[in-house]
């Protein structure tokens, strides 16, 4: 069974608020409209959002934090969403020339796109080189629920880190997250990065680091570039990494306590209500731990509490004062996602073609995984580097 073989297998197509699916290969015509806001619908093959909306920043001589967009997608897909650019007019969009990446501009705005400003996504995914027994394991009901983890891209899948550098993040230790994110190893990473990532450990030499780290590791660059001017400043470094990139350290953090949370909570109880469960539209819901988080009476507040004890880390430090951006107050998650519209759309002898919709904030790996029994190996936070594959310091 292969996922994700060529990155259009993978389609992500963004559903607004008001329902509008965002569909891939359609030409968008502009509404006459007014506002400060551009809003356009970002086409992109193979583009990690961020780095898509900096890259387009670049061509447009703007600033990246004038764009806004409702959610990251997945890198290796293909995907349709809106943006937000503020001050620009239509034609301006046309000085955009990246490979495999289009913009529409459609109306404008007085309001800016915001995180969270979305229903959900409809996913296509092809499946290929898989026997009758897995395509048998794709004939679901039209709607069905799955336990509601945040799936591998929510942690890097080539290089799972996101959550360790979130961890020293919120442990104060704002030089150790600037170190892992530069020297962690991550398997699926290309060689020649590897190498840089090995080397730099050797003796966290910025001006030497300039010369050999590839320019496509335009973050890393970005934070070993302030270390050469400011040593030791990791506060000041880790500020000139885009805002929402921050938050992902500590959003990855508190993705994978959830997990922890959920495993933990069905090894234990399996599906069942407990005691003291928080609900929302009628689903129990878990913590996104931060520093507003509530704990319930019961069953339920006892298994929240154990979770994060264990992490040795409470909920207070998710105000994070040396980078107040990067705090989180946390919020409550549904323990359940329900998969809606699912069908079988397409299929041949050894692969076949679904589409379902899910809201936002949920994974369609995460599907994939519940449908097939997938369970991917995420590095445990107990010793941040020991996962890394030359385990430094």
């Amino acid at each position: 069974m292969k996922i994700k073989e060529k990155p259009r297998d993978f389609v992500v197509e963004e559903i607004t608020p008001d329902g509008l699916i965002l569909e891939v290969g359609k030409e968008w015509k502009f509404e006459e409209s007014e506002g400060k806001h551009l809003i356009c619908v970002l086409e992109k093959v193979n583009w990690d959002t961020n780095r898509a909306v900096k890259m387009v920043s670049k061509q447009l001589h703007v600033s990246p934090k004038r764009v806004g967009f409702a959610g990251t997608k997945d890198k290796r897909a293909w995907t349709a969403q809106r943006i937000s650019i503020w001050g620009l007019g239509q034609d301006d969009i046309t000085k955009v020339h990246l490979k495999d990446l289009k913009l529409w501009p459609i109306k404008r705005s007085n309001e800016r796109i915001k995180l969270g400003d979305l229903w959900g996504n409809r996913f296509t995914i092809t499946i290929r080189e898989l026997d009758n027994e897995e395509k048998a394991k794709l004939e679901k009901p039209r709607e069905f629920k799955v336990p509601n983890f945040f799936g591998i891209q929510r942690f890097g899948e080539k290089r799972p880190v996101t959550h360790l550098v979130g961890k020293a993040l919120v442990l104060g230790n704002p030089e150790l997250a600037v170190k892992l994110y530069l020297g962690w190893v991550g398997p699926g990473e290309r060689e020649e990065t590897k190498e840089a990532r090995r080397k730099v450990k050797q003796n966290w030499d910025w001006n030497e680091a300039l010369n050999y780290f590839p320019k496509h590791l335009s973050y890393e660059r970005t934070l070993i570039s302030h270390l050469s001017n400011h040593t030791n400043d990791y506060v000041g470094a880790l500020r000139k990494l885009p805002k929402n990139l921050l938050k992902m350290f500590v959003h990855g953090y508190q993705s994978y306590l959830f997990n922890r949370y959920l495993e933990e909570r069905i090894n234990k109880h399996g599906f069942g209500g407990l005691e003291g469960d928080v609900l929302e539209n009628d689903v129990p819901t878990g913590p996104i731990y931060g520093y507003e988080t509530q704990f319930p009476l019961g069953e339920e507040g006892e298994l929240e509490k154990q979770v994060i004890k264990q992490e040795g880390v409470w909920i207070d430090q998710f105000r994070i004062k040396s980078i107040p951006e990067a705090s989180s107050k946390g919020m409550r998650r549904g323990i359940f996602v329900t998969v809606h519209d699912y069908q079988v759309i397409e299929e041949g002898s050894d692969w076949v073609r679904i589409r379902f919709k899910l809201e936002k904030g949920t994974y369609a790996t995460t599907v994939l995984d519940y449908i097939f029994g997938i369970k991917h190996k995420i590095p445990d936070t107990k010793n941040l580097w020991a996962d890394d594959d030359t385990q430094g310091s």
